[in-house]
């Protein structure tokens, strides 16, 4: 089993740890990290802020998830607002025929 050399995120103290080790604990400071690797590079990261970021994220995307639920029920607002309007006019000229007639009237009176 082959030793990384790390440092802590925290306090930058050195630190060495099993390669396949996920999670260590500084014997400086007594942070929690948990070790990464990106490439070639191996480095040491606060659990504590991995777990912040995470939950951020999660408050972002529920967030979201409501905005876009609001939106959604705003243009069924809108769109159920448009057929009631229809479903009026229609109903208007269905009790009066003259309503239904003003546009064609207009036109005749004024000559066009």
């Amino acid at each position: 089993m082959a030793i990384v050399p790390l440092s802590c995120a925290n306090c930058g103290a050195p630190l060495e740890a099993p390669e396949h080790a996920r999670f260590l604990t500084c014997g400086h400071c007594g942070t929690r990290l948990r070790q990464e690797r990106s490439g070639s590079a191996v480095y040491t990261e606060l659990v504590d802020q991995v777990a912040q970021v995470a939950s951020s994220a999660r408050d972002i995307a529920e967030g979201v998830s409501r905005i876009a639920a609001h939106h959604r029920i705003e243009a069924l607002d809108r769109e159920w607002e448009e057929t009631r309007r229809g479903h009026l006019i229609a109903r208007a000229s269905a009790r009066n025929p003259i309503v239904g007639l003003r546009p064609a009237l207009l036109l005749l009176l004024s000559g066009a």
